[in-house]
Order: C-alpha cells, then structure tokens, then sequence
C-alpha cells in the first residue's frame, strides 16, 4: 500500500495523526483510537505532511536536502529567526495582494497617462507596499524576540516599543503609499481604544449605539473640509470627493449627463 493511501485509510478509521517523538521530524505516529492502524501495531510510521510524501518521490539527492531542510524547519532552537523570515515572506505576499488590486483600479480610474506608464505605477505601488510590509514584520518580529531574549520573558511593551521603532524605520517616508496605510491604521485604533476605554470602564458604556452620530459627524466635516479647507485633505480623497460632488455640477448634453462624466473631445 503506497504512503497517500496508507494516511487516507488510517484516517478513516479514525487514527490520531501526531509527530513521532523518535523520528528525525520526518514521520508520523498513528495512536490508534479504538481500532489498530493496517499492519495490525498500534502505531505506524509514515511521512508528516503532504510535503514529505511528495519528498519520499523525489530523486535520492534532493530527497536528502528537501528532508533535511524540513528537519531544520521543525526544530524550536531556531524558531525566533525562522518566523522572522516567516513573517517577511507573508508581509510581502500580503501586501502585494492589498495592494495590486486597489492600484489597478485606482490607476485606470482617475490616473492619466499611457498604458505603459500606468502598468509601471501599479507594479510601483505594489513593489513599495509589499516590500515594506515585509521589512515591518521581520523588525518587529526580531525585535519582540529580542527583548524576551534579553529579559527573559515577554511583556506587553516589548509589542508597542518593537512596533514604534519598525514603524520609524519603515513607515516614517512620507509617501502616498505610506500615507494610506497609516491612515487605515489610524482609524481602526481610535476604534480599538475607544472598545478598550469602554471594556476597562474608563469610558461610559453608551446606553445607545453611537454609530449612528459618529457617522454623522465624520461625514460632516469630511464635506466642510472638502468644501472650504480642501488642500487639508488626502489627494487621492479630494480626487475622488471632486468627481462626485463637484463633476456632477458640470453637463452639456446628454453624453455627458449620463454615459460620460465630461464630454468626449471631438475628433
């Protein structure tokens, strides 16, 4: 019976697939929960994850390098500095997903320019969100290890201290990408420290849902801002705050009443 088809059978009946103890990281041991695994043992030896047992049809040298790779991967002496590379590898994939789609849409909407030219500024935003993200999670998480390390163990400043420093160092540019993602930040804290305000009792707990008036407030004086102080607001919000209530004010004809925003340049 081939590996694959061993794990699916002692599966179904219902053996605990767990890390054996005496094996180099590499497989597995099958505790037996009622029933015995299919050599009639109560436990049974076969690759850990899906990846060993695609190892195991690998040729003999990589095999060697692929299992020892996953061994050093497995062993909790170097954790610290595998999840820093851990952490970098998911803050780039993570940004470049946030990041492309919202470029792309944001670029063919509102920016000028030829297709090359829009095609570099979406690889541009996205190259720049993603690296930094990635350099953000590595500082902190080097950082945080750093202090528990030094200290012996983990305090709830060693997250805010390692967070503020990575913060400087990466998010302190003040660009248009850098600008964005602080802002998001920003608001989703005010949020939190207004739940955690209310949890600890320093603030009140509100007899009605307030959202209702935040709302009203936010929206009054984004367009009291936008009407009269608009240089104070972000460019890419006074973009689009120009395009509902300012392009709406303007049409010719019924071209650019309805089907258009402006009319189209004759030809």
């Amino acid at each position: 019976m081939s590996d694959s088809r061993h794990i699916l059978w002692a599966q179904k009946r219902g053996c605990n697939v767990r890390h054996h103890p005496a094996a180099p990281a590499l497989l597995v041991q099958f505790s037996s929960v009622g029933q015995s695994c299919p050599s009639g043992r109560e436990s049974c030896s076969v690759p850990t994850t899906p990846s060993d047992a695609c190892i195991m049809a690998a040729p003999p040298q990589l095999r060697t390098l692929l299992f020892a790779v996953n061994a050093l991967l497995r062993k909790r002496r170097y954790h610290a500095a595998l999840a820093m590379l851990k952490g970098f590898r998911n803050g780039a994939v993570y940004g470049a997903k946030i990041r492309a789609p919202h470029a792309l849409v944001m670029t063919f909407l509102f920016r000028s320019g030829s297709l090359r030219e829009k095609l570099r500024a979406i690889l541009q935003a996205t190259y720049t969100h993603s690296w930094n993200l990635a350099r953000f999670v590595f500082f902190y998480k080097g950082l945080c290890a750093l202090q528990s390390h030094i200290q012996g163990e983990t305090y709830q400043a060693h997250s805010f201290v390692s967070a503020f420093i990575g913060g400087l160092l990466v998010f302190g540019n003040n660009n248009n990408i850098n600008s964005q993602i602080n802002m998001y930040l920003l608001s989703r804290v005010l949020f939190a420290l207004c739940r955690l305000g209310v949890e600890k009792g320093f603030i009140p707990e509100p007899r009605s849902d307030p959202f209702p008036w935040f709302t009203g407030l936010v929206w009054g004086l984004v367009l009291w801002l936008f009407e009269y102080h608009r240089p104070t607001l972000h460019p890419s919000l006074q973009s689009s705050m120009t395009y509902l209530y300012e392009d709406s004010n303007v049409w010719h004809d019924l071209s650019d009443f309805l089907i258009y925003n402006k009319s189209q340049p004759s030809k």
